[in-house]
């Protein structure tokens, strides 16, 4: 698994690799085990990508797997400054000829394909995990009192209705303008999380891979639009599909070769049908374990300790 980012070019690949597969197999081996809320299993992988960056050195560490604080402002991303902007602002200028023109500029909305209604009887416990990872993992425990009764009915079965946009301002600045939300929407972006997830664990390793990677295409497509944690959401996706791949007998090798990365794929795609074509056509080699062969042989004998004070929770604990 190389790092998603051109940031970690200069990295050190090898210890990137090799703690990334130690992860991947523990959440290959729990998921044998038990089942795993999604929210518990990003607390656990949001430190591990923490304990990562610092032992990469680098310098902004404190940011990668910190949980996102609610707003009410999206977040501005200038495109002109990332740093493989030579591949994605192409792409992007082309996407802004089917956008709408305005007096500032000109902005491209995407669809939003993840209005998860979960009926109030059903998903408890997983109504429960994805309030409490607002209120806890975001720290999102703010009253919000009688004038937001229409916004609790609103979002009572919890759904993100905001959306992404690419736009170009009258300066030529392009940029990515990220959905705001506040705790509530937030809340739906667990629940879709949860579905998406769900839908990973309950893929029938007897139907079509293709079946698999459409919803690898949506979960890593959610994630990436999800405001989860400041840094490192690539990482941490990969993580979770290729333990997941690996929970089923799949191995998943690098991407075919791609300029712009599945992480800018996804954020500069406005209709999710459109990239779940591109994943399916440039994603990951897949090569089946076989049957009588242990799930660790294919990982690196080079031992980094997963921290062991770390656990992802136990079913009987959240019951």
């Amino acid at each position: 698994m190389k790092a998603a980012s051109k940031h970690y070019k200069d990295a050190d690949q090898d210890l990137w690799l090799n703690k990334s597969k130690l992860i991947i197999q523990h959440i290959s081996q729990e998921l044998k085990n038990k089942y795993i809320y999604f929210p518990d299993l990003l607390q656990y992988l949001a430190i591990e990508r923490r304990q990562l960056a610092e032992l990469l050195k680098d310098e902004k560490a404190n940011l990668f797997g910190s949980f996102c604080i609610e707003t009410i402002v999206g977040s501005e991303a200038i495109l002109n400054d990332i740093v493989n902007r030579e591949e994605v602002i192409p792409i992007v200028e082309s996407l802004l000829k089917q956008g709408e023109i305005t007096e500032h500029g000109v902005n491209l909305t995407f669809k939003n394909p993840f209005k998860y209604l979960f009926p109030e009887s059903d998903h408890r416990k997983k109504r429960e995990k994805a309030i409490w990872a607002s209120d806890t993992l975001h720290k999102n425990n703010f009253g919000l009192g009688n004038a937001y009764h229409t916004l609790l009915e609103n979002y009572k079965y919890g759904y993100n209705d905001h959306l992404s946009k690419i736009f170009k301002n009258d300066d030529g600045h392009i940029g990515l303008m990220y959905r705001n939300y506040n705790k509530y929407n937030l809340v739906g972006d667990y629940f879709a999380a949860q579905a998406l997830y769900d839908d990973l664990l309950n893929w029938n390793p007897k139907s079509d891979i293709d079946l698999f990677m459409a919803s690898a295409a949506k979960f890593s497509y959610l994630m990436t639009h999800g405001f989860f944690v400041h840094r490192g959401m690539a990482a941490i996706t990969e993580w979770i599909i290729r333990g997941i791949a690996s929970h089923h007998g799949l191995q998943l090798g690098d991407f075919h070769e791609d300029t712009v990365g599945w992480p800018w794929r996804a954020l500069i795609t406005p209709n999710l049908e459109d990239y779940i074509r591109w994943f399916k056509e440039n994603s990951y080699m897949i090569k089946p374990i076989k049957e009588n062969t242990k799930l660790s042989t294919f990982f690196s004998p080079l031992k980094i300790e997963v921290n062991s004070t770390i656990q992802i929770p136990n079913t009987n604990e959240l019951s």
